[in-house]
């Protein structure tokens, strides 16, 4: 419920008128088994080897490929595999496992390596359950979609490494869509989650890389880091949320190159004691920017915030650094600092924007040096109780004042 602390005090404002340079992440290439494989098939009428996913999975060697054919397979109890195996479907708009079994339909709990390709892992029913649970080992999840359930529609757990690609999440609306805990990080790449409660949600020291997902039109937040999880996101998409990202607790991820835009709140809030770095996001479209509530210090580079409804950054508690990021065209403020927060601000352009380029309100403090601010309202604007800072700043061709500082 933070995130709407942060819309509401930025609704009652507007009436009260780090990083070091990071390698570019990669992709993880998909494991392979590295020892000889059996091949199993399954298809239904008596057309393979098994007519039924759980007695393909129960005969199975250690290693072992399962081919299962085009059709609906409905197991009727959970199916727990706790030896490699690589399961390849016909696709996953062709090949489905669906079931109403409590806990899970498929949870994986081996050491080796647990691989899928090509099928819709679906739950069904009111039971209390996930599609599929990793907790462990190594996988590779790959075209493959994980719907229904009431808790994730995929589930990673433990010190699960791998990949999860080019995959789909539909978990429902009270569902997360891709959900990781405890030690897991895998990469997760190109996949789709959308209309869940959470699109991703990390927690626990969970630590995976994220890239180029679309987390879009999902009920609560986008991508959403807890407790001490962290890892990088990269490329990702985070749109029509009610938050685009949230890093909450103790989390520090690094955010780099997504977008973030049109969510209902803020693109990206860090609440509670966030820190991590967010560095060349483009977070537009949103009710507010970036937030900071709590006693959060983010690290802020070279982000494009623009055309959202209030204010492009809004501090309302905690601080950390803002620098080089271009605040511009947003309904309210570039930069506003509210509370106690104390920020460092240096060399970010605040242009255009609806009231002042950077305004310090209330009891706050800081440091702004080096920042441009013209075509607002004001510059800077600085209320009497705010003690901050003001060093080398260029304030130009701004409506009312180009520095309004108030103090005695």
């Amino acid at each position: 419920m933070k995130h709407r602390i942060i819309a509401m005090a930025l609704a009652l404002v507007l009436l009260a008128g780090c990083g070091e340079p990071l390698t570019k992440a990669t992709s993880t290439p998909a494991p392979t088994p590295t020892q000889e494989t059996t091949t199993i098939r399954v298809a239904p009428n008596g057309g393979g080897d098994y007519a039924t996913i759980e007695k393909a999975v129960q005969a199975a060697p250690e290693g072992s490929i399962i081919t299962i054919a085009a059709g609906t397979y409905r197991p009727k109890e959970s199916i727990d595999i706790d030896k490699s195996l690589n399961l390849v479907g016909a696709g996953m708009d062709q090949t489905a496992i669906v079931s109403q079994a409590e806990e899970f339909v498929i949870r994986f709990s081996g050491a080796g390596l647990f691989a899928a390709e090509g099928i819709t892992f679906r739950h069904e029913g009111e039971t209390w359950s996930d599609p599929v649970v990793i907790k462990g080992g190594e996988i590779s999840l790959v075209r493959c979609r994980f719907a229904g359930g009431k808790k994730a529609a995929l589930r990673i757990e433990g010190d699960t490494s791998g990949m999860v690609k080019d995959s789909l999440a539909e978990g429902g609306k009270w569902t997360i869509g891709i959900a990781l805990k405890d030690q897991a990080h895998p990469t997760l790449e190109n996949n789709t989650s959308t209309g869940n409660s959470y699109g991703i949600r990390l927690s626990d020291h969970a630590h995976p890389t994220l890239l180029n997902n679309l987390c879009n039109d999902n009920n609560l937040d986008g991508i959403r880091y807890d407790d001490n999880s962290g890892g990088i996101a990269q490329g990702n998409e985070t749109s029509r949320n009610r938050t685009g990202f949230v890093i909450t607790g103790q989390a520090q991820p690094r955010l780099e190159d997504n977008t973030s835009s049109d969510n209902e709140g803020s693109g990206i809030d860090y609440v509670d004691n966030a820190r991590g770095l967010a560095r060349g996001n483009s977070i537009s479209g949103n009710f507010g920017g970036i937030g900071i509530l709590g006693t959060a210090q983010p690290t802020l580079q070279d982000n494009i915030i623009t055309h959202n409804q209030s204010a492009g950054i809004a501090y309302f508690g905690g601080g950390g650094t803002a620098q080089g990021n271009q605040c511009t065209e947003n309904g309210f403020d570039g930069i506003g600092v509210f509370g106690n927060s104390a920020p460092k601000l240096q060399e970010n352009i605040c242009n255009g924007n609806g009231r002042n380029g950077i305004s310090f309100e209330q009891d706050s403090a800081g440091i702004a040096q080096n920042n441009e601010c013209s075509g607002n309202k004001v510059g800077i604007h600085v209320v009497a109780s705010s003690d901050p800072d003001l060093v080398d700043n260029d304030c130009q061709n701004n409506a009312e004042a180009d520095v309004q500082d108030l103090r005695p």
